[in-house]
């Protein structure tokens, strides 16, 4: 999330949704402003988890899920997986089940060469073999069945970026899709298609995006006091004492983590609810002395973070700190993306292959083009496959993609 937040930004793009789909899983995440969105109520399993973190939720929608009819009759995709080994069936490890890549397989998304840019050969025959079997347990062509699995674990992941985004208020038209793992370039376009947004961006070696991630997260850690104090002016005072010793909490851990005074950085949010609700919502709490009409800025803040939540908010009652909260962060030196110089060759350059793609039950002869020979300025009419060493990149006919100055490929839907 880290990583789709930066690169994002870095293109232009403040407001994403980042969708990192892998192997087993698809995770989601809203980044507003070049933030993350945060959370301090989440689950793990079925452990509740009542700790600060990205507001990041997981559905088993990944390039091994695997596909099966269920007692009714009808095709379900996934949680089960067939992980890394076996594997898909088309990895030739033994694996006969079919699966999410067996779909793409089938539908020639990717081909017999689609990974690490021909440095893994697939089975397709093993492919079409488990999809075949499976068409013929639902009694519809091999091709339907592909483009049934896709509809089906799409339709999954659709279900999880709602929930992160329209139930929480957040309009995904006002957000760019940030695509990466190995198998969520495949299914961008398809996504935001049905989400209403008109761009997608594809990192540069978009299956290692969170490595990148992992170089650029900050060192944190957050101080927080139980409070349970209505907002009013006379409460400004003690809650200015409780965030000032959080605050020098704070200080006191940077300094022992050795991080240096221009890189400290210091924030304050809260819990908030109204008095008398079981959950709460975090809103940010300004720095500095509370003043006695800094309580009406808070309790307006937590009105309009109440209705954008819930779609109503509760003029006039009273609203509660539960929780005082205030976050360490020591900034980290960040890695610089090279900039690339502009095409100086035609995009023909780059043309690996052409072969017959199904798009929407039609076979269509597709261009096929390798990441390493595409530069900025290029140009990229749907339809198309872009193969990187790490994902997949499917463009449908009427989208167009563009690669920018940072090698990635920005999308805009028709």
């Amino acid at each position: 999330v880290i990583g789709a937040a930066y690169v994002g930004s870095l293109a232009g793009f403040d407001n994403v949704i980042s969708l990192d789909m892998g192997g087993t899983s698809a995770d989601v995440a809203v980044v507003e402003g070049g933030y993350p969105k945060m959370t301090t109520s989440n689950t793990i399993g079925p452990f509740p988890a009542r700790v600060p973190m990205i507001e990041v939720d997981t559905v088993g929608a990944g390039g091994g899920s695997i596909a099966y009819v269920d007692m009714a009759g009808g095709l379900k995709v996934g949680p089960y997986s067939a992980g890394a080994v076996p594997g898909p069936a088309c990895y030739g490890q033994g694996g006969t089940e079919p699966t999410v890549t067996d779909a793409h397989v089938v539908l020639g998304r990717i081909g017999d060469k689609g990974l690490l840019q021909g440095g893994m050969t697939l089975d397709v025959d093993a492919a079409h073999r488990a999809i075949r079997n499976l068409a013929e347990r639902l009694g519809i062509s091999p091709q339907q069945t592909a483009q049934g699995i896709l509809r089906i674990a799409g339709a999954n992941m659709l279900r999880l970026i709602r929930k992160l985004s329209v139930a929480r208020g957040y309009d995904p038209r006002d957000y760019t899709l940030v695509a990466f793992g190995g198998c969520g370039p495949l299914h961008a376009v398809d996504l935001a298609e049905e989400l209403g947004m008109r761009q997608v961006l594809v990192p540069e070696e978009a299956g290692v995006l969170s490595a990148l991630g992992q170089l650029l997260a900050d060192v944190r850690a957050d101080f927080v006091r139980t409070v349970l104090r209505v907002i009013c002016p006379a409460e400004m005072r003690y809650l200015t004492e409780v965030y000032t010793e959080l605050e020098q909490q704070a200080i006191s851990w940077l300094h022992e983590e050795g991080v240096p005074e221009p890189q400290r950085r210091v924030k304050r949010s809260a819990d908030a609810r109204y008095l008398g609700q079981n959950w709460e919502l975090l809103i940010d709490i300004p720095a500095g002395p509370l003043e006695v009409e800094t309580a009406e800025t808070i309790t307006q803040a937590f009105h309009l973070a109440h209705r954008r939540r819930y779609t109503y908010a509760l003029p006039g009652h009273p609203v509660e700190v539960v929780n005082c909260r205030v976050t360490a962060l020591g900034l980290t030196p960040k890695p610089r993306l090279p900039v690339f110089p502009e095409a100086t060759t035609p995009i023909e350059e780059a043309l690996v292959t052409r072969r017959p793609i199904i798009w929407e039950g039609e076979p269509v002869e597709t261009p096929v083009y390798t990441m390493h020979r595409l530069a900025p300025g290029h140009e990229i009419p749907g339809p198309a496959i872009i193969e990187q060493f790490t994902a997949t990149i499917a463009i449908r006919p009427g989208d167009r993609g563009y690669v920018d100055r940072y090698r990635n490929v920005v999308i805009t839907l028709r």
